[in-house]
């Protein structure tokens, strides 16, 4: 037996409804969400998930800046660099393993949190200064930015993490292994990024 084809429209007609009904409504969040797409984006919803976690990768370390915690930021920013390093501590080869967009994301957040006073591109500009000109210049860094102190490496119980006492570049920190570190430490990472 056949189907009547006005029923056939009456399905067809159905859909298209629906469809439009969820085109209408994609503001609504619950929407939005079943379809995979973030706020104010028509992204393929993929290209969305990615982009998604990779944002929450950094909400801790961006509500900590916020809140002036720069300590806990600082661990923060440790641990978010094991994670992209896959490895337990940062050594020189751990450090090669985080991409540039990565170093320059953490950088971001704390230029703009520390209102340009700390992040890895004020460290640079100033390991820059040195760099070619002293003999050693991670140890000129050190020592600028408040590091070491009579000719050691501080122990980071000794680091200052007030935003108006401490040196600019004096934060991240991260471990003190991490400057000097074999092979170039964070100094590779100045090399290696070059719009850090």
């Amino acid at each position: 037996m056949r189907r009547p084809t006005w029923l056939n429209d009456i399905a067809i007609w159905g859909l298209i409804l629906a469809f439009l009904a969820i085109v209408v409504d994609v503001a609504n969040p619950e929407i939005r969400n079943f379809l995979g797409l973030r706020e104010g984006s028509n992204e393929n919803p993929k290209t969305a998930q990615k982009t998604s976690s990779n944002t929450s990768r950094y909400t801790d370390l961006e509500n900590l800046l916020k809140k002036e915690k720069w300590q806990e930021a600082d661990r923060e920013t440790y641990s978010i660099m094991r994670q992209l390093a896959q490895r337990k501590n940062l050594d020189s080869q751990a450090l090669k393993k985080i991409s540039c967009s990565n170093l320059k994301e953490i950088d971001h957040l704390w230029v703009e949190y520390s209102n340009k006073h700390f992040g890895f591109s004020v460290q640079k500009r100033i390991w820059q200064k040195f760099d070619g000109k002293k003999d050693d210049p991670v140890k000129e860094l050190g020592n600028t930015v408040g590091w070491r102190e009579k000719n050691r490496w501080k122990g980071l119980d000794e680091i200052d993490f007030n935003l108006h006492d401490a040196p600019a570049g004096h934060l991240p920190v991260l471990k003190t292994e991490v400057w000097t570190a074999e092979k170039g430490g964070f100094p590779l990472l100045f090399e290696r990024c070059n719009k850090l």
